[in-house]
């Protein structure tokens, strides 16, 4: 149903075209309905306006039609002109024409040519033939292939013109204006964010790859990926950390390396990896946008037995060069206590995360840059030699007014308080397009815990989370996990029977603050997507994936009259706890000597050694006796 404005945007989701009318018009705030298309021809819903025009995006308004990008935003600003972008002063107007022409007519013409042969959409023989068709150049892949290295140069060109020039001189908007205008309204960060339960098991690159790539629909990689492991290997090797824990990262830099193939043959640096315990974060950057990493800091707390971490949290806060001020990045991944009974344990866990997970700078001396991968250990620092030029003496918690926050994790929430009865697994979810069946999971969402306790405010306040349209990411057989190496998912999901279906792998993000939102009219975190990626066959967790945009701007400190305001960057639901770093030295001591004791009793390794030690004290004895003997 069209708004009451009567705008519908005929688009698909990938088009860079469309993403420039969407980004306009949420920067308004204007009201739409869209229709999305396939990204080749025919296009049916099209066809019955009687419109014989074969580009996206298209956009009606009533009963006119509007094509073209350039014609769509004249008639908007015409239509609605309180609030305008357009430039008012003639030199204004002819950069922000002279910028549409330049970006519409040589930047994308290049960019199409670095489309990566192996998209999944470019498997698709209607979609080659079709921009043959268009174009009048060759798709097959060995043509494609041929060109890209003479695209590379030119987008090299395009953009170093841009920072060598109009954005050399540290401007905020592209036309030196108090707010954005048209020219700047491509200006968002492009955020992946991965959560998955790894099992305690080394993954599989490969498959790992395939399916992030397969998520990923367009050839342009993210600014920024983030990857939250929970139960990274098992207790053992994750409370030694170091030199242990090296081949689980590496299978993960592994997979980065070949989805990377998958979306534009982009590069990604691993800046900084880090964990406590069985929990980790590894944030990589597009090599292209490593040197606006300006600092790091991490944090880590334990929640498990102890204080350890078996259970707990990491972060991970950046500094991302935008105009004027770094803009604040703080990622935390986390897993909380298990089990259906356990909600009370669970609300628990996200407070002494909130009082215990405290950022502190990264090494200055950058003795980390040498370490590929990074030896990942308790105390692991980021690539980066750099630390934040305003970082303050006052201890950082994951609520700060001039930061964003995206929390990913397996937070264990479920659907039930308790075990499932014998009986229960047969009115467990079965895929099914229809609401209106009963074992449609959409039923079973309805008794999400996270969901309850978020609105109660008694766990993870006030972050929010795109709508849900997926089935629950656990607990899944160890059939279905073995049927997901081979042949991809089971027809009935196959889940275990002890086990309630549940939501436990989520991520979250705080929204702007009020007085950002005061500051840019229209300025919002866009969420692109948000799903379960295929079952890997070793886990019984899916992975659940974000992609999202957050306006590349830094979120200024509030304004001295906000103190008032109910934002929880100003409140916090709790204190940062004044003895943390005593508190997790102490755990850490702890998991040093539960890993020693579990690596001896329950790797082969450690079996190994304690073998030789008792033939090697038996033997000795038996010396010993020999000569007493004599």
């Amino acid at each position: 149903m069209a708004p009451h404005n009567d705008i519908v945007l005929f688009h698909y989701s990938f088009s860079p075209f469309a993403k420039r009318i969407v980004w306009y018009l949420t920067l308004r705030g204007i009201e739409y309905a869209q229709c999305l298309q396939p990204p080749a021809l025919p296009r049916e819903d099209i066809n019955a306006l009687g419109v014989k025009y074969r580009r996206i995006p298209i956009m009606s308004i009533g009963r006119d039609i509007y094509c073209d990008t350039r014609l769509i935003l004249e008639k908007l600003e015409e239509r609605f002109p309180s609030g305008a972008l357009g430039a008012s002063q003639p030199d204004q107007k002819a950069l922000e024409k002279l910028l549409e022409q330049w970006t519409v007519d040589a930047v994308f013409a290049r960019a199409s040519q670095l489309i990566p042969p192996e998209m999944p959409v470019f498997k698709d023989p209607r979609f080659r033939k079709d921009r043959e068709e268009f174009m009048g150049r060759s798709w097959e892949k060995p043509d494609v292939i041929k060109g890209r290295p003479e695209a590379l140069v030119h987008m090299r060109q395009f953009f170093e013109l841009l920072e060598t020039t109009i954005l050399a001189d540290g401007r905020q908007w592209v036309l030196q204006t108090d707010t954005p205008s048209l020219a700047d309204i491509h200006e968002s960060l492009d955020i992946l964010v991965v959560t998955f339960n790894c099992g305690r098991k080394l993954i599989r690159p490969e498959i790992f790859a395939r399916h992030l790539s397969n998520a990923i629909p367009d050839a342009s990689g993210p600014e920024i990926i983030v990857l939250s492991l929970q139960e990274i290997a098992p207790v053992a090797y994750s409370f030694l950390g170091g030199s242990y824990l090296i081949p689980y990262f590496f299978q993960f830099h592994h997979a980065i390396r070949q989805a990377s193939k998958a979306i534009g043959e982009a590069k990604y640096v691993n800046i900084v990896t880090r964990n406590v315990g069985m929990t980790a974060c590894m944030v990589f950057v597009h090599e292209g946008h490593k040197s606006k990493i300006q600092w790091v800091e991490t944090a880590g707390v334990g929640v498990g037995v102890q204080g350890m971490g078996n259970k707990g949290a990491v972060g991970v806060k950046l500094g991302y060069a935008a105009t004027g001020k770094p803009l604040e990045l703080a990622f935390v991944a986390a897993h909380l206590a298990p089990m259906e009974d356990a909600l009370d344990r669970r609300n628990e866990d996200w407070m002494n995360i909130v009082r215990g997970l405290v950022f502190t700078p990264v090494n200055k001396k950058g003795s980390f840059l040498t370490r590929t991968p990074p030896a990942a250990t308790e105390d692991s620092e980021p690539l980066l030699s750099d630390t934040s030029d305003n970082a303050s003496n006052q201890p950082q918690g994951i609520y700060t007014p001039t930061s964003h926050l995206i929390l990913a994790g397996d937070l264990n929430y479920r659907t039930s308080p308790t075990l499932p009865r014998p009986s229960d697994h047969l009115a467990f979810p079965k895929p099914t397009s229809s609401t209106t069946d009963p074992q449609h999971y959409s039923h079973l969402l309805r008794n999400d815990q996270l969901a309850h306790e978020v609105t109660a405010g008694r766990t993870c306040h006030s972050l929010r989370e795109a709508p849900i349209d997926f089935p629950p990411t656990y607990k899944y057989s160890s059939k279905a996990q073995s049927h997901a190496e081979t042949e991809g998912m089971t027809a009935d999901w196959g889940w275990a029977k002890h086990r309630w279906p549940s939501w436990c792998d989520r991520i979250l993000f705080l929204d702007l603050p009020p007085w950002m939102k005061e500051e840019t009219p229209g300025a919002e975190i866009k969420v692109e997507w948000y799903t379960a990626l295929p079952l890997m066959p070793t886990s019984d967790h899916r992975p659940v994936a974000l992609r999202l945009r957050v306006p590349l701007k830094a979120i200024s400190a509030p304004p001295e009259d906000s103190e008032g305001e109910e934002d929880v960057r100003l409140h916090p639901p709790i204190g940062i706890d004044p003895r943390w770093r005593e508190r997790r030295a102490a755990a850490h001591r702890k998991e040093v000597v539960v890993g020693l004791l579990a690596y001896l009793f329950l790797t082969w390794e450690g079996n190994g050694i304690l073998l030789a030690l008792v033939l090697g004290t038996l033997g000795g004895w038996a010396i010993v006796r020999s000569q007493l003997d004599v």
